[in-house]
């Protein structure tokens, strides 16, 4: 969530110490009700900063991870010519 409502966050930094210090909100790690509290406190601010309430950013949420179809360059393709008799797929270069 944090990673959609604040640009600084959206490729790293989304960790909710990190998010909740940005939020000026006090935040104790490791304990499981600190972390429901700063969840919460989250929640409430992303509403605030997008405008959305929480059934909108369920129906975001939901959309961002819907499953989408891949692209021809995304998908995994066997090496050679299937049709060919006795063809086996090969195993690509190895990481070493």
């Amino acid at each position: 969530m944090a990673r959609r409502a604040w640009p600084q966050f959206a490729r790293r930094g989304y960790a909710l110490g990190n998010v909740s210090r940005y939020l000026n909100y006090r935040y104790r790690a490791h304990d499981a009700l600190e972390d429901a509290k700063a969840a919460g406190n989250l929640v409430l601010a992303a509403c605030r900063e997008t405008g959305l309430d929480v059934p909108g950013w369920l129906e975001r949420m939901n959309a961002s991870t819907a499953p989408r179809q891949l692209s021809r360059r995304q998908q995994v393709r066997p090496r050679g010519r299937p049709s060919a008799p006795g063809h086996t797929i090969r195993p690509g270069p190895r990481n070493r």
